[in-house]
């Protein structure tokens, strides 16, 4: 459970890099848009809005523990407190 916390934090911190690099190129290109592509800059953005999509989707999902609400099974108890069977009495003999 802890795994899956600590993958989707490490995504999260990910994607929020991703959209500052990301954030940085469009301001640089509106400062040389004569020279780039339309087109390109729409990529750009059309990226960065999927990118605060999936860190709002990942920053938002509940904890994979949550999630379960199904009855968990009964944990068997340790072997010392288990009832073990009577030994068996030996007849004496003389």
């Amino acid at each position: 459970m802890k795994a899956k916390k600590k993958k989707t934090t490490t995504a999260v911190t990910l994607l929020t890099k991703i959209e500052t690099l990301i954030s940085d190129v469009l301001d640089q290109c509106s400062d040389i848009e004569k020279s780039v592509e339309k087109n390109a800059r729409e990529v750009l953005l059309s990226a960065q809005k999927s990118i605060s999509s999936a860190i709002d989707y990942f920053s938002a999902a509940p904890s994979p523990g949550a999630r379960k609400t199904t009855a968990k099974r009964k944990a068997k108890p340790p072997v010392k407190a288990r009832k073990r069977p009577a030994a068996k009495k030996r007849a004496l003999t003389a």
